[in-house]
């Protein structure tokens, strides 16, 4: 009876203890969760340094953790093994790059910055790494206008309280060209560059000055960027820094340079193909022809460019393109300081003995605002089957006198508005150059006349109640308005061209247009500002004919009729 009361207890014992662990273990179970920390995803390092915003100072930080049971809740982000600053986990983080309270960095350099992804339970995984770039902000200023042969000044403005170190390599890079070359490097004729870099204890960190050289197009863009002595990139380039110089010397040589600088020019800015062309090198601010200088020409892009190349200090470089395509040539000296170099981009062509064409300049009454005289907008098209239209000239000839230029906008210009004297005969003819110096044939206009007709010409037929209402801002002083719905103005003319001229302001309405019994437009004059004669419709037709023009007021708002304008 003995050992059957031990035995009994023995196992009530052990119930008890198994009753409790049932109770207590499952509960410490749940309590632990998820212990596994995250992990980089497969193929991916964790983190990665993926940008660097100048302008915010702040890193761009890629994460690429995973936890598969309870997800990745956070980071903590530190620098150089400063203190860490926990940011939600999302695919990218953007760290402030000077705060080492958030998990910034101390300074700018090349840095090293880490992170460790916390999962949904608090498990933290290993501090994983990623070299980032700090650089200071800074920005590139000149002052404007910048005129070609004059002495122009590049200043360079950093961070409040940064001083470039001395072991600081600070590069420019200038290019001039067309808009396609710069901006989509579709290199053409306009296309060249020059590139030089040194440290700043040289002053190559510093403002910049020179003369401005003659480029065919001069469109310039001015770029800088730093690294240190151990190439640890710490700068980041500006955006895109780009201005139009205005052209008054022609000389296409740099005199003068506060830094030493190369430049490349060549004797023809549009090479042939079975033509020798030259290139020379002029050394500018101090700039010398020591240590490993050449020249380099390739033409032609892919996997087996034609490549010519001549170590030489000589001054010029001869080279004859034997098939067309883009050619690159440039000079360049790179010694154990600094990095001289300059260049040019031209494409190659066949010989262009194609004359371009234009058509017939076309008129049309526009310009906005009507005036003493009537602005009239000429345009035209060119199309040229070799190199490619260089220039237009327009001419014009007042009532069949001597033709006299007319200054286009721009070289290359299609359109220009003439302010014309009503009743006087005009003729204008135009012609195009092309890149080869072909001259194509005159092509001519129209002589025609425009004429306004004031709102009390008896060409124009009122119906409806119409104001007649004085008003110094109108054109001839007068005009007609109705604010009656239906009312209408009526107006019969001979010509090629119409125009409809009128006020916009507030309480002004809707009108429709009618041109020969045909709805063609709904014109509303309102406007948050009165604005006197304004053009507000116009149609064109190829040869003169006889029309009406209707303009009927909606009831909304006050329609106006200053004048009628008409080309025959």
């Amino acid at each position: 009876m003995l050992e059957i009361g031990r035995a009994r207890r023995r196992f009530l014992v052990v119930l008890l203890v198994v009753v409790a662990l049932g109770a207590v273990l499952p509960s410490a179970a749940a309590a632990a969760g998820d212990l596994t920390p995250p992990l980089p995803a497969t193929g991916q390092k964790g983190v990665e340094f993926w940008d660097f915003d100048r302008v915010k100072q702040r890193i761009d930080v890629r994460l690429t953790f995973v936890d598969p049971e309870s997800g990745v809740a956070s980071v903590l982000i530190s620098c150089d093994g400063g203190p860490e600053a926990s940011y939600p986990y999302a695919s990218h983080v953007f760290v402030p790059a000077l705060d080492p309270a958030a998990g910034g960095c101390g300074g700018y350099g090349q840095r090293s910055l880490q992170a460790r992804a916390v999962n949904g339970d608090g498990a933290i995984s290993l501090r994983y790494q990623a070299t980032v770039s700090v650089g200071p902000t800074f920005t590139l200023e000149y002052p404007l206008p910048a005129t070609t042969g004059q002495p122009f000044t590049v200043h360079v403005h950093y961070s409040a309280g940064f001083v470039p170190a001395p072991g600081e390599i600070c590069r420019w890079e200038v290019r001039w060209g067309s808009v396609p070359a710069l901006r989509d490097n579709a290199f053409d004729e306009t296309f060249g560059g020059m590139l030089f870099e040194g440290p700043a204890s040289q002053g190559y960190c510093g403002d910049w000055t020179f003369t401005l050289p003659w480029v065919p197009e001069p469109r310039f863009e001015f770029n800088l960027s730093m690294e240190s002595a151990a190439d640890t990139r710490s700068g980041t380039w500006p955006d895109r820094n780009l201005l139009m110089a205005q052209v008054a010397g022609t000389d296409r040589r740099i005199r003068e340079s506060s830094l030493p600088i190369v430049q490349v020019l060549p004797n023809t800015y549009t090479p042939i193909v079975g033509q020798p062309i030259t290139y020379t090198r002029y050394l500018i601010g101090g700039a010398t022809a020591c240590c490993g200088a050449r020249w380099t020409a390739r033409l032609g892009s892919g996997q087996t460019p034609i490549v010519w190349e001549r170590s030489t200090t000589s001054p010029s470089f001869t080279i004859t393109p034997p098939t067309s395509g883009v050619m690159f040539v440039g000079w360049d000296r790179m010694n154990t300081a600094t990095l001289l170099a300059a260049y040019y981009d031209p494409p190659v062509r066949y010989r262009d003995r194609i004359r371009p064409t234009t058509t017939v300049p076309i008129q049309r009454i526009g310009g906005e605002v009507l005036g003493p005289t009537v602005p009239v907008t000429m345009t035209w098209t060119g199309s040229d089957r070799g190199w490619g239209i260089a220039s237009y000239v327009l001419q014009q000839s007042i009532n069949g006198g001597a033709w006299q230029m007319v200054r286009l906008p721009s070289a290359r210009a299609t359109s220009v508005v003439r302010l014309l004297t009503p009743g006087v005969a005009v003729r204008f003819r135009v012609r195009a150059t092309d890149k080869a110096h072909n001259i194509g044939a005159w092509a001519y206009g129209p002589t025609f006349r425009p004429r306004v007709a004031e709102e009390t010409s008896t060409a124009i037929a009122y119906a409806g109640p119409w104001l007649a209402s004085a008003d110094p801002t109108a054109h001839g002083g007068s005009l007609r308005e109705s604010s009656a719905a239906n009312a209408r103005a009526t107006f019969r003319f001979t010509g090629r061209d119409v125009a409809w001229f009128a006020d916009r302001g507030p309480g002004h309405g809707r009108a429709k247009v009618f041109v020969d019994g045909v709805l063609i437009a709904t014109v509303d004059l309102h406007a948050a500002a009165d604005a006197p004669r304004l053009l507000v419709f116009r149609r064109h037709w190829i040869v003169v004919g006889t029309h009406t023009l209707r303009v009927i007021a909606s009831g909304t708002g006050v329609v106006d009729v200053d004048a009628f304008v008409v080309v025959r």
